[in-house]
C-alpha cells in the first residue's frame, strides 16, 4: 500500500495556503438529550468569524439558551494580542467587560484552536493537519459520504485534559476532513469508543474549495468504557462562507464603549472609560450556571482562566467547544 502521508500533506498546505482572507457563518443546533452538565444549556448557537493570512481574527457568537435568553460575546485579534468583549445580556450590543490578553479567544488552553465548526478539524489540537500528518500513522483507506479516504492516527494530541490520540479521515481527492475522532487513550481507540466524533454529511464545492457545510458532532460520557453514553449530538450548518474579501483593520479591534471595564492582562491593569454606561433594554439576564459533571469530562478548573470575573458565558463556551 503506498504511503499517501506526503502527497496529502502537501494538499492540506495548499489548501491552507490558497486565501488571503475568510468569513464564515455558521449555525449550530445543539442537542443535550442524553445528558450534558449546564442547567440551562444552548440550545443554537450563531457565530461569524474572519481571519486573514496576517493573523487578524474576530469571532462574533451568539448563544441562545433552553429559557430562551440570547448571550453575546466577541473576541477580536490585531495579530499581536486579543480582546474579549462580554456584552449585556438583554440588549446584546451593550459592552459591559472587555479582557485584553495575548491568547485569541481560549487559545492558551487545550483543545482545538477558536475557529468555528469545520475549520477547527483541519487541526491536530492547534497544529495544522499539514504540519502534523507526516508525523502520524497511515492507518489505510475507507468510504466516507461515497468518497474514498485516507486514514491517519495522530498520537499525543494537546486536548484539554491531557495528551489524545485523534483519528482522521480526509478525502483522497481533496484532502479535507470528513470524520474526525478523539480517543482518551489506545486501549479506547482498540474498543472503538472515542469521547468525541465529528463527521460531515454533507460536502460542497464553494469558490473551488471543497467545504463540509453541514456536520454532526457527538460527544460520549465514558464512565463505562462498556457502555459508552452519547450525552450531545449537535448539527452545524456553514450558511455563508467567502474568501480574500478586503477588511479594514479596524474590524480586528473593538469600539471600547463609554463605562466600560477593561482588563489588561498584557499591561496587568485595569480601568473603566470614560463617560456613563449605555443602558440595557431591560434586566441584565441570569448569567450560564455550569454544575458537576459525573463523568469527569469538564473540570473545574476549566472554569479558571485566570481572568477574574469572567463572565460565566466564556466558561460555557469553552466547556462547549473544548469538551472530551
Amino acid at each position: 500500500m503506498a504511503d499517501p502521508r506526503a502527497e496529502i500533506s502537501a494538499k492540506l498546505k495548499d489548501l491552507a495556503k490558497s486565501w488571503s482572507s475568510y468569513s464564515v457563518t455558521t449555525h449550530a443546533d445543539m442537542d443535550f438529550a442524553g445528558g450534558g452538565t449546564l442547567a440551562n444549556p444552548i440550545r443554537a448557537f450563531d457565530v461569524k468569524y474572519i481571519e486573514t493570512a496576517n493573523g487578524y481574527r474576530l469571532m462574533d457568537q451568539f448563544a441562545t439558551l433552553k429559557d430562551g435568553t440570547i448571550q453575546h460575546i466577541a473576541d477580536y485579534c490585531d495579530g499581536e494580542k486579543s480582546a474579549n468583549v462580554s456584552f449585556d445580556g438583554a440588549s446584546r450590543v451593550v459592552q459591559r467587560q472587555i479582557y485584553i490578553k495575548k491568547a485569541f479567544g481560549i487559545e492558551d488552553h487545550g483543545g482545538p484552536p477558536w475557529r468555528p465548526v469545520p475549520f477547527k478539524y483541519h487541526y491536530a489540537g492547534k497544529v495544522p493537519l499539514h504540519e502534523i500528518i507526516p508525523r502520524s500513522s497511515y492507518l489505510g483507506e475507507r468510504q466516507f459520504l461515497s468518497r474514498p479516504c485516507h486514514v491517519f492516527m495522530i498520537q499525543d494530541v494537546d486536548w484539554v485534559q491531557g495528551k489524545k490520540l485523534v483519528v482522521v479521515s480526509l478525502d483522497s481527492e481533496h484532502a479535507v476532513p470528513l470524520c474526525y475522532e478523539v480517543f482518551d487513550n489506545q486501549e479506547h481507540y482498540e474498543k472503538g469508543v472515542p469521547s468525541l466524533r465529528w463527521k460531515a454529511t454533507a460536502v460542497e464545492m464553494r469558490d473551488s474549495r471543497s467545504v463540509q457545510v453541514r456536520s454532526v458532532e457527538e460527544t460520549f460520557e465514558l464512565k463505562d468504557v462498556n457502555a459508552p453514553r452519547l450525552v450531545e449530538a449537535s448539527k452545524y450548518e456553514v450558511q455563508d462562507l467567502k474568501y480574500n474579501v478586503s477588511f479594514e483593520k479596524s474590524a480586528f479591534w473593538p469600539e471600547v464603549q463609554p463605562g466600560v471595564t477593561v482588563y489588561d492582562t498584557i499591561a496587568k491593569k485595569y480601568y473603566q472609560t470614560p463617560g456613563e454606561p449605555s443602558k440595557p433594554l431591560s434586566t441584565t439576564a441570569e448569567p450560564i450556571r455550569a454544575v458537576d459533571n459525573e463523568s469527569g469530562t469538564t473540570p473545574a478548573t476549566l472554569l479558571a482562566f485566570g481572568l477574574a470575573g469572567l463572565l460565566l458565558l466564556v466558561a460555557t463556551v469553552l466547556w462547549w467547544r473544548g469538551r472530551s
